[in-house]
């Protein structure tokens, strides 16, 4: 049995069960929107958006907010009319191609179609991460420019570098003024020893860059031998591997990182302690605690050189 509305119902399931709407209130009505934003400015320099239109709330208590550049807008209570409203930006503004969003009690205040978008432009001038980086990727490398995304988990970050692969580095954190990024694998054959310039795509928007390049490792440097070829799930077992011996550093203990990689589930890593290393005979000594059966990847990392 159903009882018939007029208005569009919500109906949940949970765990395949139908729910059960208490006085059957679980029903909404579309509505025409109230207000229309006829155009609107941004001063870069204040950062206060200024925003025109007919039919706007007229009172703070009906508007629930204000975006604009993937920023909340703090609203000036003495401004609002129902021609107009002003507000200043809470956070830097991220570059890409905006108009207001305005969200009043009855919902989204539609943008007139004669509205344009407003560019907010960025541009990076400096890059900072190891002198060269490694071939086999796994960098952090660090771009300071403006107007970068303060929250990178609401913009579409693109990096890529001007090899013949445009190889990426793949966005990790990010503030307005700096965005740091992992480099992946190089195609050693073509960019060995290679000075590259990368390219940020940034919310559409190209970001502007000036001077700034980075200088690949012209080879890379392998574990050539392991002691062991399995260990016991269970319980602690030693390793010895064996560097090049053309290693450039001097091996110190304290330098290395060891991890293995599950190779069925990637995800699952297990760390490996470094509890000695033979500088003469390019070993190290690590200590495996156990972990799932399976087959593992071990992956190396000495903190001035990168990944082996």
């Amino acid at each position: 049995m159903r009882t018939e509305e007029q208005n569009s119902q919500v109906e949940v399931i949970v765990d395949g069960q139908p729910a059960v709407c208490h006085n059957l209130t679980c029903d909404f009505a579309f509505i025409e929107p109230l207000g229309t934003i006829t155009s609107f400015t941004y001063d870069e320099t204040t950062k206060v958006l200024a925003i025109q239109g007919t039919g706007l709330p007229t009172s703070v208590d009906g508007i629930q907010s204000i975006e604009f550049a993937k920023s909340k807008c703090t609203i000036d209570v003495s401004s609002v009319s129902n021609s107009s409203v002003q507000c200043r930006l809470d956070h830097d503004p991220t570059c890409g191609s905006y108009v207001p969003i305005l969200i009043s009690s009855f919902g989204i205040v539609p943008n007139d179609n004669q509205v344009q978008t407003k560019v907010i432009g960025c541009s990076v001038s400096r890059v900072e991460g190891p002198p060269t980086l490694n071939l086999l990727g796994g960098d952090n490398i660090t771009f300071t420019g403006i107007n970068l995304p303060w929250n990178l988990g609401n913009s579409v970050v693109t990096v890529k570098f001007s090899d013949t692969q445009q190889t990426t580095c793949v966005a990790q954190t990010s503030t307005s003024t700096s965005l740091v990024c992992l480099t992946s694998p190089f195609d050693i054959r073509v960019s060995s020893g290679a000075t590259l310039n990368p390219s940020l795509v940034i919310n559409d928007q190209q970001v502007t860059t000036t001077n700034v390049s980075v200088t690949l490792m012209d080879s890379t440097k392998s574990a050539v031998t392991l002691s062991r070829p399995s260990a016991s799930p269970v319980l602690k077992t030693k390793f010895n591997i064996t560097i090049e011996t053309s290693f450039p550093y001097t091996m110190r203990k304290e330098d290395f990182s060891v991890n293995a990689t599950n190779r069925t589930n990637p995800s699952y890593k297990r760390y490996l302690n470094v509890i000695g290393v033979d500088d003469a005979t390019k070993t190290m000594t690590v200590m495996f605690g156990g972990a799932w059966s399976g087959v593992y990847d071990l992956h190396i990392r000495h903190k001035d050189f990168g990944l082996l």
